[in-house]
């Protein structure tokens, strides 16, 4: 709105369980989210 950020080209990242909500994100919300990264994200949630 504010013509700050190019919205063709937004991105997101995480680490740990940012890493998994990345990875969500870009699961649950591909039309705002061109690219993600998820560092260490957690995968095994039996303990």
């Amino acid at each position: 709105k504010q013509g700050i950020t190019d919205e063709t080209r937004v991105g997101i990242y995480g680490w740990s369980y940012g890493g998994y909500l990345s990875a969500m994100a870009l699961v649950r919300a591909s039309n705002i989210f061109k690219l993600g990264i998820a560092g260490a994200p957690v995968t095994h949630w039996d303990g």
